[in-house]
């Protein structure tokens, strides 16, 4: 059993590893682009992760003598979705700290501009982006980015395992 669940860790690995990697090479072919602040990074990045839970829990079935369970495929998405969000995380806070340093003012200018529009008061505002500041480290940044890519993730991993249980 021991050995099963071990194998399922480094397979698991193997797929999360790989796809955070395409996730920062696509990150930084964005950058070098100058579109970095574009909707279709987090669009690209999405259907990444959902691919690479598709590609590993198929992988994995494929090498399963028996029928993997639900309960299995799940874990594999989820653990894939660790691995991922661990190297992903740990190179935004790279990104965002030492290659695109501007992002965050960006953001803080983006958000006082989308108030501004909504005509929001003065001192409305100030206390907001004051707020958001704070939010807006690359550490923070990046553990919520690493948050949401669980949460995402699990719910990716949920509905995959379904296709990949049908698909068996």
């Amino acid at each position: 059993m021991e050995n099963k669940e071990s194998s399922l860790f480094v397979f698991a690995g193997k797929y999360g590893v790989l796809g955070a990697i395409v996730a920062i090479v696509i990150t930084l072919l964005f950058f070098v682009l100058h579109m970095q602040d574009s909707a279709w990074l987090n669009i690209v990045h999405a259907v990444l992760l959902v691919l690479i839970i598709l590609w590993g829990q198929y992988e994995y079935g494929k090498t399963q003598t028996a029928s993997a369970g639900y309960g299995t495929m799940v874990g594999l998405g989820v653990l894939i979705v660790l691995y991922y969000a661990i190297v992903a995380g740990v190179y935004g806070f790279i990104h965002l700290g030492y290659i695109d340093t501007q992002a965050m003012s960006r953001s803080l200018d983006a958000a006082e501009e989308a108030m501004l529009m909504q005509g929001l008061p003065d001192e409305q505002i100030r206390i907001a982006l004051e707020y958001q500041a704070k939010f807006t480290s690359p550490m923070v940044a990046s553990l919520f980015g690493a948050v949401g890519s669980m949460v995402i993730g699990t719910i990716i991993s949920l509905i995959t395992s379904i296709m990949m249980k049908k698909n068996q």
